[in-house]
C-alpha cells in the first residue's frame, strides 16, 4: 500500500494490490505498509522510495527493527 509524492502528498500514483499504474522512472511514491493489533491500534511504517531504471532507491533511514523503535 502506498501513494505519489508530490506538490500533496497524497497523489497518484495510488499503491494496492489491485492497482495495474506502472511507475514511471524517478517518481517518488511513499510505500506504507501497516500492522495494526486487534483491539489495540496500529501504526503504518512509511518509507520514500525513488523509482529508478534499475529498481528504486528507498530515501528513508528509520529503523524497522521493532528493539530499535520500541520507547524505553
Amino acid at each position: 500500500m502506498g501513494h505519489g509524492v508530490g506538490a500533496i502528498i497524497h497523489e497518484w500514483s495510488n499503491l494496492k494490490p489491485q492497482s495495474s499504474d506502472i511507475l514511471p522512472t524517478n517518481c517518488v511514491i511513499m510505500v506504507e505498509p501497516g500492522f495494526c493489533l486487534k483491539g489495540f491500534g496500529g501504526v503504518r511504517i512509511e518509507d520514500m522510495v525513488l523509482i529508478t531504471k534499475k529498481g528504486c532507491l528507498n530515501l528513508m533511514e528509520a529503523p524497522k527493527n521493532v528493539n530499535d523503535i520500541i520507547l524505553k
